[in-house]
């Protein structure tokens, strides 16, 4: 084996109850079905790696799953902090097989700076995933690169 994939998505459990207050209008008929698989970082997971010949997986918060989405940048710093702790915990069990991206509260960059310098000196992360978006009270309009208000989706 000799792939390494980069990016692959997880949620932990413990936070099921967060994922779908971010994931407001996904459908849980579809979500319900796939959660146990983003969950799995033992048994099912490795196996389903052997057989795709990856030797290691990188992973990454699935992207409904990501305190970047979160409304509330409060709740999304405790968040970031706890899902990181709970994943550096998951990834030492297969220190061979599992690497990690931080997820980062990018809705406040100075908590997201010492978060992400925790997480790799501290937590011997690779890196973070950063999302495309987040759901902060301003953004930058690509049109006239002003900030202004986060247009409703």
């Amino acid at each position: 084996m000799n792939k390494i994939a980069f990016g692959e998505h997880f949620l932990l459990p413990e936070f099921d109850e967060y994922f779908h207050t971010l994931a407001e209008g996904v459908s849980s008929e579809s979500s319900d079905k796939v959660l146990p698989k983003f969950w799995d970082l033992d048994t099912a997971r490795l196996a389903d790696m052997d057989t795709m010949g990856i030797e290691r997986s990188v992973l990454s918060c699935f992207n409904y799953g990501s305190v970047q989405l979160d409304l509330d940048p409060v709740r999304a710093v405790e968040m970031a902090r706890r899902m990181n702790d709970i994943l550096a915990e998951r990834v030492e069990k297969h220190p061979d097989r599992f690497s990690d991206f931080a997820a980062l509260p990018l809705q406040n960059p100075d908590v997201s700076v010492t978060e992400f310098r925790r997480c790799v000196t501290e937590l011997g992360f690779l890196g973070a995933m950063v999302n495309g978006h987040t759901r902060a009270t301003t953004w930058t309009s690509r049109s006239t690169g002003r900030p202004g208000k986060q247009p409703k989706s």
